[in-house]
């Protein structure tokens, strides 16, 4: 399995994958909180069946610290080092001497690639699905103890994800049972250290100054990022246009990768907003 040695006093070996990719560019794609690249496998093999590779470009899967297949354990006495991961991202970018690319986000990947955005010329254009936005993460006691627990309960983790991703029935049983062994793991390494990284922030001045084109693609029914978190982004965002799905939760690549496939070739293809 290929892995990038991230370089740095706070080195690991990030895993990463690589795929036909639908764009005239390189693109890379990043998960959320405690994801993996399977979370992208439905949106893939639906932009296949669209027709959307015809471009002999790569699309780069890559997990971030501590997620996935990317073992990492955070330094003790220390928060989770998120403003650390839009280098990780661009130093990957060296590391495949990308001299232009695209970046598409889930979750907490939304808001890295929108972070990576403000640190890199070389990046054209910006997906963002269901993506934390410019004030990060405001979750209560309560749920921030569910996390810690799960590092310990598969059962919980299950129930979680079941919450979590409102429809799954446009993926396989091996795709959501790999989903659910990589959250198991990743929790189990970082508990509810991400969501901790990610409260009383404020990223309002650098998403603000974004000049790529960046689309935002939203859940209606998002429990965890709600509506108004998009319509932020896409307010403070000058080149930018919010595609709302009815019906969709938390995980549109997830739970309606048909649709997130062509609104992603779409977006690629024309390389540019209508307005």
């Amino acid at each position: 399995m290929p892995y990038f040695s991230v370089p740095g006093e706070d080195s690991y070996e990030m895993f990463y994958e690589e795929v036909p990719s639908s764009a005239s560019v390189p693109t890379i794609y990043i998960h959320g909180n405690l994801g993996c690249n399977d979370w992208w496998y439905p949106v893939l093999s639906q932009m296949k069946e669209q027709g959307c590779g015809r471009y002999t470009e790569t699309s780069y899967l890559i997990e971030f610290r501590g997620c996935g297949r990317s073992e990492y354990q955070i330094p003790k006495g220390k928060l989770f080092p998120i403003e650390k991961i839009p280098h990780d991202v661009i130093a990957f970018a060296n590391f495949k001497k990308l001299t232009s690319y695209n970046l598409v986000g889930h979750s907490t990947g939304g808001f890295i690639s929108l972070l990576a955005g403000t640190k890199d010329d070389r990046i054209q254009n910006i997906a963002v699905i269901d993506s934390v936005g410019t004030f990060g993460l405001s979750f209560n006691d309560e749920l921030l103890k569910i996390y810690d627990q799960m590092k310990t309960d598969a059962s919980l983790v299950e129930k979680v994800m079941r919450k979590t991703v409102k429809h799954k029935k446009q993926i396989s049983e091996e795709t959501w049972k790999g989903i659910c062994h990589y959250t198991q793991v990743s929790v189990g390494r970082l508990g509810s250290a991400i969501p901790r990284a990610l409260a009383g922030v404020d990223f309002t001045p650098q998403f603000s100054s974004l000049l790529q084109p960046v689309l935002v693609i939203q859940g209606q029914e998002d429990a965890l990022i709600p509506l108004e978190v998009a319509e932020n982004l896409k307010n403070i965002i000058r080149k930018s246009q919010l595609r709302v799905l009815n019906n969709i939760g938390h995980s549109p690549n997830i739970e309606d990768p048909t649709t997130v496939a062509y609104i992603l070739g779409e977006f690629f293809d024309l390389k540019k907003i209508n307005t």
